[in-house]
């Protein structure tokens, strides 16, 4: 009876450790995704320009680029949300763009209304210094934007 139970603890010790092994074979992550050609995009980005204009000083414009395709952040005055995919140095914003609809001051609104039009598209990645810069196919400035540290927040 005793050499019974020990094996079947023997038995049930085996199983489940085999279940806690490691594996040595690396896996591809979304970060190593979303890092093609050192272009991060991931995290939070405070919006500088707008197709070439500065923003309202201080304003809270903020774009969050998330490890699973999406994408979301402070317009201006609203909150907005969407899709995104990364592919080299291109980034396609899916349209349309979701966002909720509270009254603003003039000024804000209209800075919000230039970012939510700006996004949406296919456009070129440069980041350089913490600096994510976007461009149209002519090489307009479309965005730009400061990457935030988790402190900044």
């Amino acid at each position: 009876m005793l050499i019974r139970l020990s094996l079947l603890i023997l038995i049930v010790a085996t199983t489940l450790g085999a279940g806690c092994t490691l594996s040595s074979t690396p896996t591809s992550t979304s970060t190593e995704t979303a890092n093609i050609n050192g272009l991060n995009l991931l995290g939070e980005w405070r919006v500088e320009y707008i197709a070439g204009r500065g923003v309202i000083d201080y304003s809270p414009a903020r774009v969050r680029f998330n490890e699973d395709g999406k994408l979301n952040g402070n317009a201006s005055c609203n909150r907005f949300f969407g899709d995104y995919q990364q592919d080299g140095q291109r980034l396609i914003i899916k349209e349309p763009l979701g966002a909720t609809r509270m009254l603003c001051v003039p000024a804000l609104n209209e800075q919000e209304e230039r970012l939510l039009a700006a996004l949406p598209g296919t456009h070129n990645i440069a980041i350089r210094h913490g600096i994510l810069t976007l461009t149209d196919d002519g090489g307009n400035e479309v965005l730009r934007a400061a990457k935030l540290d988790p402190t900044d927040t």
